[in-house]
């Protein structure tokens, strides 16, 4: 079993099960362990969440013009995948309804008022 040493904790640990992979380094691996890296990620969790907003602002059309085309190339690899998982589809929205009854009716309610109110005026 391979193991590396941490950068943060110092500790000696698992390759195999205590490191991200990261294509962007030397070993192929993150040089913080799974657990380190947690930690700094809660710790810092609003300024990743500040910097993946502005990124998205930033990037917003180049974002939606990636988007689209995606979704265009894969069409096909969608409707298969729904066709393999038709079934746990069915159940689980199924079990959404159910569980969610309320939820549901207050916005069919919602929107119908809404939309009763848009067509008066």
């Amino acid at each position: 079993m391979k193991t590396k040493i941490c950068s943060k904790c110092k500790q000696e640990k698992s390759t195999e099960k205590d490191f991200h992979k990261d294509s962007k380094r030397l070993e192929g691996l993150n040089s913080f362990c799974k657990e380190c890296r947690g930690k700094y990620y809660t710790r810092n969790k609003v300024r990743y969440a500040e910097r993946s907003i502005k990124s998205y602002w930033n990037n917003r059309e180049k974002r939606l013009k990636q988007n689209k085309e995606y979704y265009r190339k894969n069409k096909s690899k969608r409707k298969e995948w729904y066709e393999r998982n038709k079934e746990k589809i069915k159940q689980y929205l199924k079990e959404y309804r159910q569980k969610n009854k309320e939820r549901i009716s207050l916005y069919r309610k919602e929107r119908y008022l809404k939309n009763k109110a848009a067509k008066n005026n």
